[in-house]
């Protein structure tokens, strides 16, 4: 509870709440249609480049996820991952999803994760990338 607390007196801006409440809802959105919204990225294409943002709007997704885990509300990476793909890419980000499988094993265990270029957001640990969406343009 205090470093929920600690968060929200780290909103310094009108737009950071303003931020951190879009975020808030859009987290139930796409909890509730994640295939709507999954579609939604293909669609968005990032006008610039702002790199500075990225740390900021995957701090306060994981803000808007604790508070919902704090109420009883479970997520799923996908749903953590097509959030944060989102709203990066609405703030003109070149953010993908890209979805995986486990090295060594052949479970069949997938998790998903968000890329910004190279840099890998999250930790996919070992598994290896089969798939990002939306597609890169050649």
């Amino acid at each position: 509870m205090a470093k929920l607390r600690d968060n929200l007196r780290k909103l310094k801006y009108y737009r950071d709440i303003k931020l951190l409440f879009r975020i808030f809802l859009l987290s139930f959105k796409v909890s509730l249609f994640p295939s709507r919204y999954l579609r939604l990225l293909a669609n968005s294409k990032p006008k610039t480049k702002k790199s500075g943002e990225t740390k900021r709007i995957i701090k306060y997704v994981s803000l808007c996820l604790f508070i919902r885990r704090r109420l009883g509300l479970s997520y799923s990476c996908l749903t953590r991952s097509i959030l944060i793909c989102h709203v990066l890419r609405k703030k003109g980000i070149d953010a993908r999803v890209s979805f995986g499988v486990k090295r060594k094993e052949l479970s069949g265990r997938g998790h998903c994760w968000v890329s910004v270029g190279k840099d890998i957001l999250g930790s996919p640990l070992d598994y290896e990338t089969i798939f990002s969406y939306p597609h890169r343009d050649f």
